[in-house]
């Protein structure tokens, strides 16, 4: 695999700002010495990296676990109960499945006043917090919850927000948002049914040595090269299907940086 694409360093590396400075004869000699050099920087850069020391997906657990969990699974299922509108304009509810019957998870959607929908998903009554990222949305939302409304009909609940609507599969259906802007949808969250949460056990309850996946090596430790990762808490990925309905194009992080 290569670290480097056209995308990433255009094939004639022009540079407006240089160029300007270039006259005369010397533009096809400097030309050829700016790539000769950016050309060895990038040669000496792919030479140092060192494959072999960098984890592929096949060597970590979580990502074989989350990789071979397809969604079959009824009991691995959530469903959204108890979904309702608060006093402040969000929406709460808990997400259920069979398979960790006694953990429960948090459903929360905060409607933002300029337009945006804030989804968040936790575990209720855990002795461990997990940690939530800062700063995901900038300026404090607390101040910025939009007086959206909320319907439901049947097994299929609306939350509209000016020109947007997230709709939410309620049960006895199983768990499934959907985003749409102007009538129009662009985003769809679990879909495919992959939301898997491993909720934090003790290694010895019931079923903490086994996935559902079967996939049952490296649960609770597993090894690298020299390193050993010890789980005293067992494992505690998250995963969930994300579908940007209609585009072209979609950038994430590389396997490596995941």
């Amino acid at each position: 695999k290569t670290l480097f694409s056209k995308s990433t360093f255009p094939a004639t590396m022009r540079v407006p700002g240089i160029q300007a400075s270039f006259a005369g004869t010397r533009m096809r000699s400097l030309k050829g010495l700016v790539s000769l050099t950016i050309m060895a920087s990038i040669t000496t850069w792919t030479c140092a990296f060192k494959a072999e020391e960098f984890r592929y997906c096949q060597e970590s657990s979580f990502c074989r676990r989350h990789r071979k969990f397809d969604g079959t699974n009824s009991l691995a299922t959530y469903f959204l109960h108890n979904a309702k509108q608060l006093d402040d304009g969000s929406v709460s509810g808990e997400l259920r499945n069979e398979l960790n019957a006694d953990k429960q998870l948090s459903f929360q959607v905060i409607p933002l006043d300029d337009g945006v929908f804030r989804l968040k998903i936790d575990e209720i009554g855990s002795a461990i917090k997990r940690f939530e990222v800062p700063d995901v949305i900038i300026n404090d939302p607390k101040n910025r919850v939009a007086r959206a409304q909320w319907t439901v009909d049947g097994s299929t609940a609306r939350l509209t927000n000016g020109e947007r609507t997230l709709t939410i599969k309620l049960a006895p259906e199983r768990f499934e948002a959907k985003l749409e802007i102007g009538g129009v949808q662009i985003l769809a969250i679990n879909s495919r049914n992959l939301l898997k949460w491993e909720v934090y056990k003790n290694k010895g309850d019931q079923g903490a040595l086994e996935d559902v996946t079967g996939d049952n090596d490296g649960l609770w430790e597993e090894s690298f090269r020299a390193h050993r990762d010890s789980r005293p808490r067992g494992p505690a990925s998250v995963g969930v299907d994300v579908d940007f309905v209609g585009a072209a194009q979609i950038y994430g992080l590389p396997e490596r940086a995941s």
